[in-house]
């Protein structure tokens, strides 16, 4: 996360750093192997991530903007298309990414938004016994 850090609000690096803790916590203390709940790429709808992108218009209200993505991921001549929504929000640091809106529509494709993606991991803690 270190290279993004001014590129986040300061809410959204906290909820990074805090599921990937978790995460890691409940992989290391599994009495099988589990896989990481976080994979791939969180900030599109496709864990692969894109390969182009085109910005189609961004909304601004005060100190928020909502841009809205086509976001395309070419392979091999195949391609897939789709719509994501970044919101960002105005700080001392300038524009920085507060939230994702998923807007890919196949099978698999995380719905909602990356922060409510994190809370859920989040909310996975383990409880700490103690002695």
């Amino acid at each position: 996360l270190r290279p993004f850090r001014p590129l986040l609000q300061q809410s959204l690096l906290r909820r990074l750093e805090r599921a990937h803790s978790v995460d890691q916590a409940i992989r290391t203390s599994a009495l099988i192997a589990t896989p990481p709940a976080l994979q791939g790429s969180l900030f599109t709808s496709l864990a692969e991530g894109f390969t182009d992108f085109e910005l189609m218009e961004c909304q601004t209200k005060k100190l928020v903007s909502r841009c809205q993505f086509t976001l395309i991921y070419e392979k091999q001549g195949d391609a897939i298309e789709w719509q994501d929504e970044l919101r960002l929000r105005r700080g001392r640091l300038g524009w920085q990414v507060e939230d994702v809106t998923y807007g890919g529509n196949w099978a698999y494709a995380p719905t909602g938004s990356l922060t409510s993606r994190l809370d859920a991991v989040i909310a996975t803690e383990p409880a700490v016994t103690k002695p």
